[in-house]
């Protein structure tokens, strides 16, 4: 299980930053630990935009908002408040990607087609101990780009803030995504075929 500190820990270590930070939220007054506070709420908030991840997601059925829909569309409904990306909008009952209904999202409204709609999106997950263990490595490499400019000044800090959003992105990212998408299809049972009765066959 991980925590934000130690998170922040994992990132400055990208950066060969020894610092022993204790916390920040509060900072534990450290240049370090300041810093980490600043960036660690918008490369978590970032990385869990970027995907679809299992265990940031969530369906609600959505409430009628008060504006009349634009012409186009015929219903207008309340964005969720915690809604940081909408993924899927269904019919009621309905469940597969292959159900998703047309939608638009403009500022906290979503207009759409679909009487009695839901809204399958990710949700900001805060609790650090939710996370994946590569889900904590790509974001630990995420806050280290963002975490080199203001720690290493100049140039270098440039390219290392470059090299570290590289290998997020490029690497531990999909990684990341590709070990969730697993873990998703792992837990269907459409293919499954219980040991007793395959022996049958």
């Amino acid at each position: 299980m991980s925590s934000a500190v130690q998170i922040c820990k994992l990132a400055l270590g990208h950066l060969g930053d020894s610092a022993d930070i204790t916390g920040i939220a509060p900072p534990d007054g450290s240049v370090q630990a300041a810093q980490c506070a600043v960036f660690y709420p918008l490369a978590r908030d970032a990385l869990l935009t970027m995907r679809d991840w299992t265990f940031a997601t969530k369906r609600v059925e959505l409430s009628l908002s008060a504006d009349d829909p634009p012409d186009g569309w015929s219903f207008a409904y309340s964005l969720p408040s915690d809604c940081l990306r909408p993924q899927v909008l269904l019919n009621d009952g309905a469940d597969r990607d292959e159900d998703a209904q047309p939608f638009v999202v403009e500022g906290q409204t979503i207009y759409t087609h679909v009487e009695n709609a839901w809204l399958r999106y990710t949700f900001p997950v805060v609790d650090a101990v939710r996370f994946p263990p590569l889900f904590v490595v790509a974001l630990s490499r995420l806050l280290a780009s963002m975490l080199a400019g203001p720690l290493i000044r100049g140039k270098e800090g440039r390219d290392i803030a470059k090299d570290q959003y590289s290998l997020a992105v490029k690497v531990e990212i999909p990684e990341a995504a590709a070990s969730d998408k697993n873990s998703q299809n792992n837990c269907r049972y459409g293919d499954f075929t219980p040991e007793s009765i395959g022996a049958r066959a």
